[in-house]
């Protein structure tokens, strides 16, 4: 039985889901999804002969990742396996063939790519999809371009290694947490990017799953202080001071005070959500 939208949606649990006709969708622990073709192809080691003398073919079993269903829905799966399976029927190994076409493209391509080109690609692809704010465009692009470009921003994508990602990630993953984790699965997704564009072959060096396993649990090494509050009689003490101090900082402040709303809202408020005229601020869902 095919696979529902609503099915692939609610797959969660560490397992591979049929499809049917080779196609499977694994979920791995961290709860990534990716595509794959499992067949089975002749194998002349494997030959036997058979309990009546007669030979018998030998086979293997194979399993081609067809990348993640972020770049692949299901449709598009299923019509891949249907070149794959003709590949099979005419006597072509999927495997060897999609190798053999990569190692081709990788000696084309690898000389200028850096990591830089590949992670502005991808960035460029995938905002489309992003907040219509432009949002996560800006915390993609400031994120690396403070952490990771100044390191590996001029490295060829092909040439880092998984050592080079611990490098990165171990002098912030204790102090700024918070930044470090929301960089490793970008990274994780640009680097598959770059596997699946044939960028560079082999493993994905920040896979997040695996990498995880060789940094240290943020939430042991990192304690953060929490801030006293504030009580209500001190308040317009406080604004008071406020208003003596020059910038824009204490007017947010100020602000976020008098509306008693989240520091992002405040934070990200632009002109187009406020009604002068009528007194009224409209704060999108997404802020």
């Amino acid at each position: 039985m095919r696979l529902t939208k609503k099915d692939i949606e609610r797959a969660n649990k560490r397992r591979k889901y049929s499809d049917g006709r080779g196609l499977f969708l694994s979920v791995s622990a961290g709860g990534r999804k990716t595509w794959s073709f499992c067949y089975r192809f002749p194998d002349p080691s494997k030959d036997i002969v058979g309990p009546n003398g007669k030979p018998k073919k030998g086979y293997r079993e194979r399993e081609m990742s067809l990348g993640s269903i972020d770049f692949m829905d299901v449709d598009e799966a299923r019509d891949r396996c249907v070149e794959l399976r003709r590949m099979v029927r005419q006597g072509i190994d999927p495997m060897e063939e999609r190798d053999r076409e990569t190692r081709h493209v990788i000696r084309q391509q690898r000389d200028g790519s850096t990591f830089k080109d590949i992670a502005e690609r991808y960035i460029d692809i995938k905002k489309a999809e992003w907040d219509a704010g432009g949002k996560s465009e800006q915390s993609w692009r400031g994120s690396l371009a403070k952490h990771v470009y100044p390191i590996l921003g001029d490295m060829a994508v092909d040439r880092i290694d998984r050592a080079d990602i611990i490098d990165l990630l171990l002098p912030i993953w204790t102090k700024v947490p918070v930044t470090a984790t929301r960089l490793l699965p970008r990274l994780d997704l640009i680097f598959s990017f770059a596997i699946e564009e044939g960028f560079r072959s082999g493993n994905n060096p920040a896979d997040r799953d695996s990498l995880r396993k060789s940094l240290p649990k943020a939430s042991k090494v990192h304690s953060p202080k929490k801030h006293k509050a504030m009580t209500y009689a001190e308040v317009p003490a406080f604004v008071t001071s406020l208003r003596k101090q020059k910038g824009v900082t204490p007017q947010a402040l100020e602000f976020l005070i008098l509306t008693a709303l989240r520091t992002s809202e405040v934070i990200g408020a632009t002109w187009d959500e406020i009604d002068e005229e009528a007194g009224v601020w409209t704060i999108p869902r997404n802020a």
